[in-house]
């Protein structure tokens, strides 16, 4: 057996979870956050605060898997990359967003309601994905120590319901 061989098989039957190849995760998170709040604070034009959660990566099924009711989500395409993304924004905030775009008191929140995503809904949460997606590809290029020079574009848009198939199957 080459030496190269015996190396990967050692690699491939080590268990537990490699690190992640970004040199400091919570840098990435704490600029994400940031991004997000600047930008969207342009778009509804009021003070908001974002946090963020561990990253993790999992099958489109699985990510989606807890999702309830209306939820806006997007597959984003990673210039150069097979896989592509998700973004997933849940109802409450959808409505939300929306809300505070057209103009609605920032100090109240709208009252949930259980009604399917419109395409003016749609339209509307596109300038928040955008802004999203536009703080992330800001993150990385922060956290790699250079500009970001792969495209992040938002392939597809779906309003998704709970009794509705998920949006690009279950392939991981």
């Amino acid at each position: 057996m080459s030496p190269t061989a015996n190396v990967l098989s050692r690699k491939l039957r080590h268990g537990g979870v490699a690190r992640s190849p970004l040199a400091d995760t919570e840098l990435l998170g704490e600029t994400f956050a940031r991004g997000v709040e600047d930008r969207i604070r342009l778009l509804v034009k009021t003070v908001i605060g974002t946090e963020t959660a561990a990253p993790r990566v999992s099958r489109l099924a699985d990510a989606t898997g807890s999702v309830t009711g209306p939820a806006v989500l997007g597959l984003v395409d990673v210039e150069d990359a097979d896989t592509p993304g998700l973004i997933a924004v849940e109802s409450d905030l959808a409505y939300h967003l929306i809300d505070l775009t057209l103009g609605a008191d920032a100090g109240q929140a709208p009252e949930p309601v259980a009604r399917p995503l419109t395409a003016i809904d749609m339209a509307l949460c596109r300038l928040h994905l955008d802004a999203i997606l536009a703080a992330f590809g800001h993150a990385i290029g922060a956290n790699l120590g250079r500009p970001l020079t792969k495209g992040l574009a938002e392939a597809e848009r779906h309003a998704e319901h709970q009794d509705v198939d998920v949006v690009g199957g279950g392939s991981g």
